[in-house]
């Protein structure tokens, strides 16, 4: 007689144990959802609390007070943005006492570090792109040489026109801009360079005319005039006037 075919293969039944387990796992999953979120809500709204408490303190001059706060807040919340930038704002204004430069140098690098993590997380701040620029523009007055300080100054610039870039129309942008060019010319007639100082000069009134432009109440920053003021004085102390300085940039030299 003929042989019968094997029977297929199927799955065991589960135990009436193994459905009442997995049963029980698919009713909880919405509570242990919930659990979740509230979790990360928990920690989201203790670490702006952190941050609160932190950006308080540094409100007050308290920058020591507001450390452990901002600590706080980082690690409650590893990928808050806001408290990166603070941390790194204070570590910056650590540099606003009179210190020698290694040890300045080293508060700025580290600031550089926690801007850089901020901007990892929100890279289209503008204003954390400045205050990384002007770490980079103390570095250079901390330079060794005048070849490191024109890199690190390079760099500045760089930064400074991605964050002009991000906020066109932020006039103290535009201060900050006229400010580092006559950083540059400063260095550049101390070293003779003369057609170099022309040259960075002429960039800072161009600044100068584009914080007027961007500038919406009044007139233009009380710092940013006491800048045009300063490079009046060097063009002056160069043998020039804005005249002069006109006709070089339009005869291109």
């Amino acid at each position: 007689s003929p042989v019968p075919p094997p029977r297929a293969a199927t799955s065991p039944r589960p135990t009436r144990w193994l459905r009442l387990v997995s049963g029980g796992v698919v009713r909880a999953m919405p509570g242990l959802v919930g659990a979740t979120l509230l979790a990360l809500a928990w920690g989201n709204a203790a670490a702006d609390t952190s941050l609160e408490k932190a950006q308080r303190e540094m409100r007050g001059g308290a920058l020591d007070a507001a450390v452990p706060h901002l600590h706080r807040a980082i690690e409650l919340r590893p990928d808050h943005a806001d408290a990166h930038r603070d941390l790194a704002l204070v570590r910056f204004r650590a540099t606003e006492g009179e210190l020698p430069a290694p040890l300045e140098s080293q508060y700025v690098k580290l600031a550089i570090e926690g801007f850089d993590r901020a901007l990892e997380l929100h890279p289209f701040d503008w204003w954390t792109l400045s205050m990384k620029s002007e770490c980079y523009t103390i570095l250079g007055w901390n330079a060794s040489s005048g070849e490191r300080r024109e890199a690190l100054w390079r760099r500045s610039a760089e930064l400074l026109e991605q964050a002009i870039e991000l906020a066109p129309t932020t006039y103290t942008l535009y201060q900050q801009r006229a400010q580092h060019y006559l950083n540059v010319a400063i260095e550049e007639a101390a070293a003779g360079d003369t057609r170099g100082a022309l040259g960075a000069l002429a960039e800072t009134f161009d600044s100068y005319d584009d914080v007027v432009r961007h500038y919406s109440v009044g007139s233009p920053h009380h710092k940013h005039r006491v800048i045009r003021r300063s490079a009046l004085k060097l063009l002056e102390a160069l043998g020039y006037t804005e005249a002069d300085l006109d006709q070089l940039r339009g005869d291109g030299r």
